[in-house]
């Protein structure tokens, strides 16, 4: 993060989506910054939340469908890695594709849910995988978001190793269960975009007709340095590291 040198105070009035995503900026570039917000203790109609960055009014975003971006606060039309102020998140995107009827695929997604976190984080280390911090029910899968404390844009290569790592311990995974393995795509392309945009929690998905629903796993973050190590030592990943190494020698 490039931080300004001034002695100038900033007060932000509204703690809203702008508001917050302004303190936000400002306090990351190091200028003291005081965000004013009513809530808790005034509520209008259209508020539910006592916390920050509530949506209120769809209408300002101008779509339908609502996104947001998984690290820094660029608009989507100037994204570029080197813009970024710092790698905060990580992000999987699972997406289910097959001709099955809503229903079907309602209950194909439930049961890669159960066999996910029975299979891959309800066990015990080195045969586990991090928990992600927050599990995205996006409609037309899953996004998995884990948490780091703060990276810098020159360890992407790190990030995008992070991802390779968790696709290949998922699809080995899959392999277990055929007819989910099937239907699956793990999307690492788009989950590598450091700048991409995920649908926003809490809203509709038009084309699933579905509520974009999250649940949040974990509240601490992760340094990256440890979750690549963690990866790393996975047996599922020391066994294709030890296949893709025969294969170089001409063994495989």
């Amino acid at each position: 993060i490039t931080t300004m040198k001034t002695n100038k105070e900033v007060l932000v009035i509204g703690g809203g989506l702008a508001g917050s995503e302004a303190a936000y900026y400002l306090a990351s570039r190091g200028i003291k910054t005081t965000l004013v917000e009513m809530k808790p203790k005034k509520f209008t109609p259209a508020h539910e939340s006592e916390n920050l960055g509530e949506l209120v009014c769809s209408n300002s975003l101008k779509s339908n469908d609502y996104y947001i971006t998984k690290n820094g606060l660029k608009p989507y039309s100037k994204r570029c890695a080197e813009k970024l102020f710092t790698l905060n998140n990580i992000c999987l995107d699972i997406d289910f594709h097959s001709r099955q009827n809503a229903f079907d695929k309602m209950c194909a997604m439930e049961k890669f849910e159960f066999y996910f976190f029975r299979d891959l984080i309800n066990i015990q280390p080195p045969f586990n995988i991090p928990k992600p911090s927050i599990w995205v029910r996006s409609g037309r899968g899953f996004q998995l978001w884990w948490h780091i404390n703060s990276a810098s844009p020159k360890l992407l290569f790190l990030y995008n190793n992070i991802i390779d790592k968790i696709a290949i311990i998922i699809k080995d995974f899959l392999t277990e269960y055929p007819d989910l393995e099937q239907q699956v795509e793990i999307d690492v392309t788009a989950s590598k975009n450091a700048v991409g945009l995920c649908r926003l929690f809490g809203t509709w998905n038009t084309h699933t007709r579905t509520k974009v629903e999250h649940e949040i796993i974990s509240t601490t973050g992760y340094d990256i340095n440890e979750l690549n190590k963690a990866l790393s030592e996975h047996p599922v990943y020391k066994e294709y590291e030890l296949k893709e190494l025969l294969k170089k020698q001409g063994f495989a």
